[in-house]
């Protein structure tokens, strides 16, 4: 097991700022939209192929027995 540490292990940031600005590209703030509060769910028709085949699967297996079968295990 390594014991000592080189200075750049002990501290690998010049300064709280290096971290500051990774979280930031790593993490942007999500963008402003002017979205109407109706469009966000739309269940009917999604933007996505994704989306729909969740709702898909969603609405077809996730039934009444299913979740308390998943109770009774979990």
């Amino acid at each position: 097991m390594k014991t000592e540490f080189t200075a750049e292990e002990k501290n690998p940031l010049a300064s709280l700022d290096v971290w500051e600005d990774d979280v930031l590209e790593r993490y942007p703030e999500p963008q402003q939209t002017a979205k109407a509060k109706d469009e966000f769910r739309n269940y009917e028709n999604p933007e996505r192929d994704t989306v729909r085949e969740f709702y898909r699967l969603n609405h077809t297996y996730q039934t009444y027995d299913f979740v308390q079968q998943k109770k009774r295990i979990f």
